[in-house]
């Protein structure tokens, strides 16, 4: 038995109602893996992705995977309470050609030029061009102060990791799907889409009282 989910949700936090930015608030998900042959274990402390799940689960089957299938087996967290996984860079994408690279104490941020409006650090961004964003993690676990200017040793290293993962998984642009008016309406009724403006702007507009784009 498998319990996770795909994302979380910003609900005021960083100015934002929404899901498609990768602060840990959407990233970090909840996930309990329990297989009734083994004992419980303790909540283990690695740094794991959502593609692992899958890899997993066919361990603990014995079904043998595709060598090209992403992500690492966790497995041994569950067979063996000694055993641990390598520290390792994780990354993140968004529907808006968003994507992150994060270690256990820091995340390269880089926003696509779909998204025309990004909250970074207390400050809208607004205009076509690619941005970034870093944080501190250890420091700044809230992910509200972009410290790109402070450690560019960081940027550095993990800025490349992040263009290699991107040219690997050929993270490319997508035109958006058309949505008529009545679905709009019946999905904004439910509480979806009260993020964004019209289907000719598509962009973010926060509900009353959270903040704007300048």
């Amino acid at each position: 038995m498998v319990v996770t989910s795909n994302h979380g949700e910003d609900l005021g936090e960083h100015g934002l109602y929404l899901h498609n930015q990768l602060y840990d608030d959407i990233l970090r998900v909840p996930l309990v893996i329990r297989d009734p042959r083994l004992p419980p274990r303790p909540p283990a402390s690695a740094t794991v992705q959502t593609i692992d799940v899958v890899p997993t689960l066919l361990d603990l089957l014995g079904i043998p995977r595709d060598r090209e299938m992403a992500g690492t087996s966790l497995a041994p967290l569950l067979t063996d309470p000694a055993a641990s996984l390598p520290e390792r860079d994780v990354f993140g994408i968004s529907n808006r050609m968003t994507t992150s690279v994060r270690t256990r104490t820091a995340k390269l941020v880089t926003f696509g030029d779909a998204f025309p409006h990004v909250w970074v650090g207390g400050t809208w961004y607004r205009g076509p061009g690619e941005r970034r964003a870093l944080y501190l993690l250890d420091e700044d676990p809230g992910e509200t102060r972009d410290a790109l200017p402070e450690r560019p040793d960081l940027v550095e290293r993990l800025q490349p990791v992040l263009a290699a993962w991107r040219e690997s998984v050929r993270v490319e642009p997508a035109d958006p799907a058309p949505v008529d008016g009545q679905l709009r309406d019946a999905l904004r009724e439910d509480g979806y889409w009260s993020h964004v403006g019209p289907a000719e702007h598509g962009s973010p507009r926060p509900p009353p009282g959270a903040p704007g784009p300048a």
